[in-house]
């Protein structure tokens, strides 16, 4: 059984990924009404046993508003390394 251009197997996987998304309480059903927002979900190949479960958040990100701060340099990261750089 193909599903929208998926393998068997990868169809098959997530369909045990999706189970375990919503044992762990990870996804919940909800009715239309109470739907905010989908993210898409894929497996890629990850190897020649098993695939990684990848999500596409990128609706999700863009409602979200711009968060700016500041990159600590090498300098600051050494000086909080016990052993580190006086």
């Amino acid at each position: 059984m193909k599903f929208e251009g998926r393998s068997e197997k990868e169809y098959d996987t997530l369909k045990v990924v999706g189970r375990e998304l919503f044992v762990l309480s990870s996804t919940v059903q909800v009715g239309e009404r109470e739907l905010l927002a989908v993210s898409p979900i894929r497996l890629t190949p990850k190897n020649k046993t098993g695939f990684r479960l990848i999500v596409n958040m990128r609706r999700v990100n863009k409602t979200l508003p711009p968060m700016t701060f500041k990159m600590e340099g090498l300098s600051t990261v050494l000086q909080l390394i016990p052993g580190g750089r006086d």
